[in-house]
């Protein structure tokens, strides 16, 4: 049975996807600037692992948020 802290999760979970595919792209963008070969095979690479882990963007900025607490 589902809670309501569950259902609230499950919530935030899905309003942070977005926003965290955003922050990813954001950063390989930045990365360009700075190695372009590098930063497209980290963009290559990135967006074939999203196809198959959908909400891999919001696990990697949950991961980042979590070591920064």
């Amino acid at each position: 049975m589902m809670t309501t802290g569950d259902i609230k999760n499950e919530a935030d979970a899905a309003s942070l996807a977005p926003l965290a595919l955003y922050a990813v792209m954001f950063l390989f963008k930045e990365l360009e600037k700075i190695h372009l070969s590098a930063a497209q095979t980290l963009t290559t690479a990135f967006i074939k692992a999203a196809k198959e882990t959908p909400n891999l963007p919001r696990m990697l900025l949950s991961k980042c948020w979590k070591r920064k607490t």
